[in-house]
Parts: C-alpha cells; structure tokens; sequence
C-alpha cells in the first residue's frame, strides 16, 4: 500500500484566516455531533431499552460506544499520520453517521449493542481532534487556537481540566516522592 502525504500544514506554509475558522468550523461541528448523540443516547436509553426488552444489556450500549471510541482512538491517529487527516476524518464521520442510522433501525439489544460500537469507532476520531487543530495552525498560535476548540463553556472543557488538575497533582505527589526518598536517603 503505496503511502499518501499528509495533508499537513508544514511549519513555513500560512493558512488564511478563512481556512483555519472553516477548519475549525468542521471540527466544531463533529464535537457538536458527537456531544448532541450522547446527550440523546443517554436521555432516550431508558425507553429504547424498555422497547427491546434487553435490560440486562443496557450498559453494554454505552460500553460497546466507549470501548469502540477508546481503541480507535489510538488507530485513527496513526493512520492519519500516514495518509493524511483530512480524509481519514471525513470516512470517521460517515462510520459515525452510519453507525447511528444502523442504531435507528436496531430490533434487538444485541444489534443496538453492535451499531453504537460501530458508531463508537467513527467516534474515536473526535480524540485527536486536536492533532488537526495543531496540523491547521503556526506552532506560536497552537495554545490560543486550541483553546478556541475548547472553550471554557465547551461540553469537553470540564474533562480537559481536570486532566490538567490530574496532571498537576501527580507532578506534586511526584515532588513529594522525591523529597521522601531525599530524607530517606539522608537517614542512611
């Protein structure tokens, strides 16, 4: 398999304004999608379940999306380094929208369970959608332009945070580690 070049934005091209806003634009809008499906999913998954009669399997809608989402994540990064995320993102969408029209029609918990796995694997590109924010922009305009992306008042704008808050707090219990073994050290 022959491989494509990226569409990547090299550090010495400029993008206009009006192409990273329809850039940025694009991947709002997939945000937007995937956050409106699991706000409908979570809301009407009672009555769906209730319909198909498969109460038993009911987390096993939400997991098959998260596990899907999780796995694909890793793949579909990868693969967008080798040929290019632009494409790679659109063919994400269409596995998602697919997977989610194959959800409507599902008659048994079993294939409800299938399709939102489906959909979860289109999903998985919403991840790395900052790896397209940082193909799109200068590197001395990255931290500002994903910030646009995650906005304070953004559905994903809470989980960023408390990554950050995660991330600071290990560096200080790793701090603590280090004096720890500092005054162990001493005493010996």
């Amino acid at each position: 398999m022959a491989q494509q070049q990226p569409d990547v934005a090299v550090e010495g091209d400029s993008l206009s304004s009006a192409k990273v806003w329809a850039i940025f634009g694009g991947l709002m809008l997939a945000m937007l999608l995937a956050a409106l499906d699991q706000t409908i999913v979570s809301t009407a998954l009672p009555t769906i379940v209730q319909d198909l009669g498969g109460a038993e399997h009911l987390s096993w809608v939400v997991t098959a999306y998260m596990l899907a989402s999780t796995v694909t994540t890793m793949l579909w990064g990868k693969l967008g380094d080798l040929y290019g995320r632009k494409s790679l993102f659109i063919i994400c969408i269409v596995i998602f929208l697919a997977g989610s029209a194959l959800a409507g029609t599902s008659q048994t918990m079993g294939q409800l369970v299938a399709w939102r796995a489906v959909q979860g694997a289109g999903g998985g590109t919403v991840s790395v959608i900052q790896a397209y924010v940082a193909d799109a922009t200068k590197p001395e305009n990255r931290a500002r332009s994903l910030l646009r992306v995650a906005r304070r008042d953004s559905p994903d704008a809470q989980r960023h945070r408390d990554i950050v808050q995660r991330a600071e707090l290990r560096q200080q219990v790793m701090e603590l580690v280090d004096e720890a073994e500092r005054a162990v050290a001493q005493l010996a």
